[in-house]
């Protein structure tokens, strides 16, 4: 089936850096929920409602980031970005309304609208999309 981006319930999005720590942050869309786990600062933990706003920018941003294309090892659209440990995991998840799910990888290079994605995440979360201890 082919999914389009009104499809997706739910993001998941982690960021981990060896010897650093890992941050995992989950865009529940249907229940208007958003969970944010800091590996590093157990303290910097949150649930936090989303508002019917904050679903839409969701909604509305979620395609600007082509995330649907986004493939390990394409060098053409891919970055490396300068903010970002060297040795860091991505992974980002997105469940459909059917119970599917899809899931883009990558290490060290990111995909060339992740400034796009992470800017997304940052306006509804108010907190940096980044691992603690970076540059």
């Amino acid at each position: 089936m082919k999914y389009t981006y009104n499809d997706v319930t739910v993001i998941l999005a982690e960021l981990s850096a060896y010897r650093k720590s890992a941050l995992l942050v989950r865009i529940d869309l249907e229940k208007q929920i958003l969970q944010w786990k800091d590996y590093y600062q157990w303290n910097n933990n949150f649930v936090r409602s989303l508002s019917p706003d904050n679903v839409r920018l969701v909604r509305e941003k979620l395609p600007l980031t082509r995330l649907f294309q986004w493939e390990p090892g394409k060098k053409n659209d891919e970055v490396e970005l300068s903010d970002i440990s060297r040795d860091t995991i991505w992974q980002i998840t997105v469940m459909f309304s059917d119970g599917n799910s899809a899931k883009y990888a990558g290490e060290k290079i990111f995909p060339g609208q992740w400034a796009e994605f992470r800017n997304m995440i940052e306006e509804i979360a108010r907190i940096p999309f980044k691992v603690r201890g970076w540059r």
